[in-house]
């Protein structure tokens, strides 16, 4: 498929290539000047007006490669044709100045892998600097109109005009100077010439050395007396010393000039030539992306997980490989390209390449950016910790701390504190940070319930979701619990309740939610079977309607009722309940004590309601007698 999408592309440009021996075709800048080309890419305010100008000009240069002067160029080449004017004008001939391009997502990802593997000329059609600067130009003219599809061919076009390559001879040739602007030209024609007397030199140099070894030869060989010998040689050797003298010199101004005139232009190319190809990426993404439906998980068993969800599966549906590929091809053509470089971390870390990830955020580190720094601490962190690799990842969550402050991160990402309390609690047990990060996102949930209160009193139908609801009990829950073990191991028994205490008060909200919404469900259910013995007398079109909307919201509650018995089942709280019976039964709460020990044996598994079972016994006696007994574990 690959050579077959290869072949054609050749066929299609077959024309504007430079094996043109009998120069039937002029040249670009024989039709476009270079001050006709500066002169088109000028910035005007009216985009669809320069596009158009370009769009002509093009189509000027285009023109010649129709009708008799194709035929002949392809007769000489020996290619056969059937119709003169039905077959080549319908292959060839283009009204608009442009050639099509197959620009669909396999396609280019097809020509990427071409392109991106050499950087030499085997898959350009021309090296232009002039066509590729207008195809370039509108391919950012339709980009900022928002004309994707043409912007997207553009750049494809503009592709097959760029020889990313920066190899010193190429810049030598004369079809590449005339389309350079004069200061450039002139740069690499200094640069030439010192590069031409530096081998001259190098040249000579060798040549006297192998004459000066020869008269040695000559000499052994007695072709020549002594005599003879010693008077060449003495010259030879003088001639040696000047040119290895002349050598260095010649050397020092050819890597002067390189680093002077060469080396900045070919900075600057590849400079250009790297931005150009980030542009062309980020606009693949965005044909990625639309290309990509967002993934329908459709669960049809009884399980509590069941029901239908909209997900998007990172590891899969996101594995962009063209876009990252085109990142990657950015980069090589400049190692210093600090955005191509974050965004393809980004993307290996959105695709679950952990590790390249990590290796690119570092690379973006190494470049001394100020800018994405939080996010970049924010995925290393997270990476480094999805690694197992604790005292990294807890070095870039004390770099976020560090560097940020509350405020702006409250704004933009208030439960990264939340992430960084639940780090430090299970994975580091540094309690004290775990216990400030928790304050943080308590003390957010806290204004936020306030803020949003202010405005429901104002528009009493504004709301949160469900999800967002469960989310911060949850998250009040945890971090409650997060609090108390801080407050346990400093030894702060009432701290430490007060903390349980809203804990438990967290999980009391989820259980009315969940009691809630099971009568929701009850209901829903009743109503549904209702109407479904209904449609035995008659079937309507009204009466399925009514049955598939019931049926949808009998799904939905089901789904809710579900979501809220999964994250009620993922808190630990027997570890709350334990705790609290530990304080309770210190202060002789017996009846409290007793309360809790039937929750756990209500939520907990068979071996912790077991325990629960004996221990409720075990307080029942103690209130009989008074006598203290031993908590069973």
């Amino acid at each position: 498929m690959r050579i077959f999408l290869y072949l054609i592309s050749l066929v299609l440009f077959s024309h504007d290539e430079r094996l043109d021996k009998k120069k039937i075709y002029k040249l670009p800048n024989e039709v476009i000047s270079v001050e006709n080309k500066n002169k088109l890419i000028a910035e005007t305010e009216n985009l669809s007006e320069q596009n158009s100008e370009i769009l002509n000009k093009l189509a000027e240069y285009y023109s010649q490669f129709i009708e008799d002067k194709r035929i002949e160029a392809i007769r000489e080449k020996g290619i056969p044709y059937k119709d003169k004017t039905s077959e080549v004008t319908k292959d060839f001939k283009n009204q608009m100045g442009t050639f099509p391009i197959p620009s669909d997502v396999n396609s280019i990802r097809i020509f990427g892998d071409n392109i991106r593997k050499s950087n030499n000329e085997s898959y350009t059609t021309r090296d232009s600097e002039i066509l590729f600067a207008l195809q370039k130009k509108l391919a950012e003219n339709f980009a900022k109109l928002g004309d994707k599809n043409k912007s997207k061919e553009a750049y494809l076009q503009a592709l097959r005009y760029r020889n990313f390559s920066v190899v010193e001879d190429r810049f030598f040739k004369d079809e590449v100077l005339s389309e350079l602007e004069p200061e450039k030209v002139e740069q690499i024609n200094t640069h030439k010439a010192t590069k031409e007397a530096f081998e001259k030199n190098k040249s000579e140099l060798k040549r006297i050395k192998d004459e000066y070894y020869k008269v040695h030869s000559d000499y052994a060989k007695k072709n020549i007396n002594e005599a003879d010998s010693n008077e060449k040689l003495k010259t030879l050797k003088e001639n040696i010393l000047y040119l290895e003298e002349a050598v260095k010199v010649s050397e020092k101004n050819y890597n002067d000039s390189y680093t002077k005139n060469f080396k900045v232009y070919v900075e600057n190319k590849n400079f250009e030539d790297s931005e150009f190809v980030l542009n062309f990426a980020k606009l693949i993404f965005q044909v990625e992306n639309e290309n990509k439906n967002l993934t329908k998980i459709e669960k049809k068993s009884g399980e509590l997980k069941s029901g239908i969800f909209i997900d998007l599966d990172n590891s899969k549906n996101r594995n962009f490989d063209s876009y990252a590929e085109w990142l990657r091809f950015a980069i090589r053509l400049n190692p210093k390209n600090s955005e191509a470089i974050f965004l393809l971390a980004e993307e290996l870390r959105t695709s679950g390449k952990r590790k390249e990830a990590i290796s690119m955020y570092l690379q973006y580190l190494s470049l001394d950016k100020k800018d994405n720094l939080y996010r970049v601490y924010r995925s290393l962190a997270s990476l480094y910790s999805e690694e197992k690799k604790y005292v990294l990842a807890s070095y870039y969550y004390d770099l976020i701390s560090k560097s940020i402050t509350n405020e702006e991160t409250l704004k933009n990402d208030p439960y990264l504190f939340f992430q960084m309390s639940h780090f430090y609690f299970e994975k580091i047990g540094d309690l004290e940070k775990s216990k400030i990060n928790s304050e943080i996102v308590l003390e957010y949930i806290k204004n936020k319930r306030i803020e949003e209160e202010e405005i429901r009193n104002k528009d009493d139908k504004f709301g949160i979701s469900l999800y967002e609801i469960i989310r911060r009990l949850k998250t009040e829950f945890i971090c409650n619990f997060y609090i108390s073990e801080n407050y346990h191991k400093n030894k702060y028994p009432e701290k430490e309740l007060t903390s349980l205490e809203k804990s438990y008060a967290a999980n009391k909200s989820i259980d009315e939610y969940i009691k809630e919404y099971k009568e929701l469900y009850a209901s829903s259910k009743t109503d549904f079977d209702n109407l479904k013995k209904t449609l035995l007398a008659s079937t309507t079109g009204y009466d399925l309607e009514k049955l598939k909307e019931q049926q949808d919201r009998l799904d939905d509650v089901k789904n809710d009722l579900n979501f809220l018995l999964i994250e009620s089942g993922s808190l630990k709280k027997v570890a709350v309940f334990n705790r609290m019976i530990l304080i309770e039964e210190e202060n002789r709460n017996y009846k409290r004590v007793k309360n809790l020990y039937q929750e756990i044996i209500s939520v907990g598994n068979q071996d912790e309601a077991s325990i629960a079972i004996r221990n409720y016994e075990r307080i029942k006696k103690i209130e009989a007698d008074g006598y203290n007994r031993k908590k069973l574990f």
